[in-house]
């Protein structure tokens, strides 16, 4: 391929086997798994949440991330003191406002969510996570 990465190619999609450092795996995948939206959905979680950062650099998109995802914890505790268990289904589209209109307006891509919906609500998780333990350069 000639770009610095190592690939492996099945087919129409392509494999990662070694990069170097993150800056490179950050370079591969936006090059190159953004649009093979077949290796995308072939992807295990780590793999996919390496993918995932690639779209969310803007600090701001992140910020609207985190405060999504904490608004999603005070609305499930609400729903819990309330005893409003129906309202307990709306939990997981609680996030979408705050982190799309990051994508939207700071990130200009679209959300992981439209790709792997699953994974990259894992990955919101894991990406709150690593926001409160520091792992994210913001």
């Amino acid at each position: 391929m000639g770009d610095g990465c190592l690939w492996y190619e099945f087919g129409n999609t392509y494999r990662i086997k070694i990069l170097t450092n993150q800056l490179n795996l950050q370079i591969c995948v936006q090059q190159k798994l953004y649009k093979k939206k077949e290796l995308v959905l072939s992807m295990k979680i780590k793999e996919y949440y390496n993918y995932y950062l690639t779209l969310h650099k803007n600090p701001w998109n992140i910020r609207l991330h985190v405060f999504g995802q904490l608004t999603t914890i005070f609305y499930i505790f609400s729903c819990f003191y309330t005893k409003n268990w129906l309202l307990l289904v709306f939990t997981p589209f609680i996030v979408y406002p705050f982190a799309w209109s990051g994508h939207f307006f700071f990130e200009k891509n679209r959300p992981a969510a439209f790709s792997k919906p699953i994974y990259a609500k894992i990955s919101d998780w894991i990406m709150l996570k690593d926001y409160f333990l520091g792992r994210l350069k913001i």
